[in-house]
């Protein structure tokens, strides 16, 4: 099974709509940009308003022939500013992933360990 991925959101520069992904030169295809932009914002932090006990969410979204599974990671603070991340895996339309929360928890959580161990170019080759 194909999967592309793109981990997105707040960054330690600021809002990305790729800080990393399985795009060459993390270059997103046209038609998944709305689905990775910052307008996301309001709703991560209105989520993280309403739930502080859970710092996860997530949405599936179809657009033309792919798939968007996305789980948005809140409830944390990059300095003293509320701020989110996401990671977002990609499949064909007619592809299924049998425990898209599992894989999603293993992406952001890689994510989350490699960001945290200092690394900048990150690798999901085991999570994917």
């Amino acid at each position: 099974m194909k999967q592309n991925y793109i981990i997105w959101g707040i960054s330690d520069t600021g809002y990305k709509e790729a800080i990393s992904s399985s795009y060459t030169d993390n270059a997103l295809p046209s038609e998944f940009k709305a689905s990775v932009s910052d307008k996301h914002r309001t709703i991560a932090n209105y989520f993280s308003q309403e739930n502080s006990d859970n710092d996860y969410f997530y949405s599936i979204e179809s657009i033309g022939n792919n798939v968007l599974y996305t789980i948005y990671r809140t409830n944390w603070y990059r300095d003293n500013r509320l701020s989110y991340d996401a990671a977002t895996i990609i499949v064909g339309k007619n592809q299924i992933i049998e425990n898209a929360l599992h894989s999603l928890k293993l992406l952001i959580n890689s994510y989350i360990t490699q960001k945290e161990s200092g690394v900048r170019e990150f690798n999901f080759e085991n999570v994917l």
